[in-house]
This record gives structure tokens, C-alpha cells and sequence, in this order.
């Protein structure tokens, strides 16, 4: 609340998400156990504040007559998206092993991410 004057910052999402898809892809290099937990806290981190980030630019963007509306669409893509990622998962690490899973995973998250980003802050500077 109190740097709520300087307006949301957007840019938190997409450091937040494309940090979770490199720190994804140094889950499947490392053979450490420690290593593995101090990525696996980092993941957290970055999920719990990247969705909680994206819940309140949701919440402080949409007009009050829509925002129930709005945020229920969320909750049904948050939700509804799950299976299709496990399935995905599942599938590629009954192939191809947890590693690969792994890395392929991230590298998606940072291509994702990237390709967002970018045109985003194209259209910014095309204003």
C-alpha cells in the first residue's frame, strides 16, 4: 500500500515467470541436492509472487461490474489449464526422462516470456 502511487509494475510478472523457466532449466542440470532445494524455493518464490501479481493486475485493471466476472475467467484458466500441462508433463518424462522434462519445460516458460515481453514493450514504445 504504501508504493501503491507509483502504480503497478507489470515488468514483476514477466521477471517472475521467466526467472521460473531458467531456474527450471538449472533444476534439470543439477545434481546437488542442496542445489535442488535452493531451486526448488526459488520456483516458489517466483509462482507465488508471479500469480499474485497477475491477481492484482487483473483486480486493480477491470471496471467493478465486470471484476467477479473477470476474476472467475481467471480461476477457470488457472485451473482448467492444470490437466493439460500434466498430461503434457507426463507424457514427456515417460519418454524422455525427468530431465528433459525439465528443460524443455523451462525453455518454453523463457521463450513464452520473451516473446510477451517483447511485444509488449513494442507497443509501449510505439505510443
Amino acid at each position: 500500500a504504501a508504493t501503491s502511487y507509483r502504480g503497478f509494475r507489470l515488468h514483476l510478472i514477466f521477471l517472475c515467470f521467466g526467472s521460473l523457466g531458467l531456474v527450471l532449466i538449472a533444476l534439470s542440470q543439477s545434481k546437488s541436492f542442496l542445489l535442488c532445494m535452493a531451486c526448488i524455493m526459488i520456483m516458489g518464490f517466483c509462482m507465488s509472487t508471479g500469480l499474485s501479481s497477475c491477481n492484482t493486475f487483473l483486480q486493480l485493471n477491470s471496471p467493478d461490474y465486470l471484476r467477479g466476472r473477470i476474476m472467475s475467467v481467471y480461476s477457470l484458466v488457472l485451473g482448467g489449464v492444470t490437466p493439460i500441462g500434466s498430461l503434457y508433463s507426463g507424457f514427456v518424462t515417460d519418454r524422455y526422462g525427468i530431465q528433459w522434462n525439465l528443460m524443455i519445460s523451462g525453455g518454453i516458460a523463457v521463450t513464452v516470456m520473451s516473446v510477451i515481453f517483447l511485444k509488449y514493450y513494442r507497443t509501449l514504445s510505439a505510443k
